[in-house]
């Protein structure tokens, strides 16, 4: 399985997403930890949009998807009503999530 958390922002209609990859060691590690990653997923982000469209969600949150390894589905884990975790990595990629809240006129699909 892969684990998606995928950071959103959205008002008055328009969404503003991060999407990140949650990569934890190996069982044969015998280590503990995640380390998150952005990750180039538009499939994960469609799903985490759409939920967020369907329950006409405002504000900050984080949408946990898993991927299953076999034949790709995808499968909704959880919507987080607050703000991210990882809430770092979308100012860092170009997608402030909190900024997108404060100025709603900010693009809603900046370079990451």
């Amino acid at each position: 399985l892969e684990q998606y958390s995928v950071g959103i922002s959205r008002q008055h209609g328009r969404t503003l997403a991060v999407v990140a990859r949650k990569v934890r060691p190996r069982p044969e590690a015998c280590r503990v930890g995640t380390l998150v990653e952005t990750a180039a997923a538009p499939e994960v982000e469609a799903l985490a949009r759409a939920a967020a469209d369907a329950l006409d969600y405002r504000g900050i949150a984080e949408v946990e998807i898993l991927r299953t390894g076999d034949d790709g589905a995808l499968f909704l884990i959880e919507v987080n009503a607050r703000p991210w975790v990882q809430f770092g990595i979308g100012a860092a990629s170009g997608r402030d999530l909190l900024a997108f809240q404060l100025e709603p006129a900010l693009p809603t699909d900046p370079p990451q």
